[in-house]
């Protein structure tokens, strides 16, 4: 066999290792989040809970280890929670293994957040990064507990 044909088949059996890779990626990714799920970690949603507990204002946070604004959002939520956590409640849902929240507000990405009043049954669902002076507004707004001349 030449060597032009022995070329032509390892391109050919590459290529097709290639194929089926990303085929197998594909299907792994579009899997339901709620099958990478750990049912047995399910008591563990939320988490955490973090500044005040019997706060009006609740603040469900969904993160992942994995994502980077989710490291950005970390510390502006430590700061929300050391200058206004007696405003708020935060409880922190790791979305690998959180998945009835998931499934509740179809969040499909980190980080994801929803606002809920104790009292109330409506809430407001938000995926995606929150700035610090954006999650500041919402926290003084919803709570009304802000003194707008001092805080922000």
């Amino acid at each position: 066999m030449s060597n032009k044909k022995k070329e032509l088949i390892k391109l050919t059996i590459n290529l097709v290792i290639i194929i089926i890779g990303f085929y197998v990626l594909y299907k792994v990714i579009s899997m339901p989040i709620g099958f990478w799920s750990v049912k047995t970690n399910r008591i563990n949603c939320p988490y955490g809970l973090e500044g005040n507990q019997s706060a009006n204002l609740i603040v469900k946070y969904v993160d992942s280890p994995y994502c980077f604004w989710c490291w950005v959002e970390e510390p502006i939520l430590k700061r929300a929670v050391a200058t206004k956590g007696n405003l708020f409640m935060l409880e922190r849902y790791d979305i690998r293994y959180c998945d009835d929240i998931v499934m509740k507000y179809g969040f499909s990405g980190t980080p994801s957040f929803v606002f809920a009043l104790r009292n109330s049954s409506k809430e407001f669902a938000h995926m995606g990064f929150i700035p610090e002076e954006t999650l500041n507004s919402v926290i003084c707004d919803l709570s009304g507990g802000c003194d707008r001349q001092h805080d922000s």
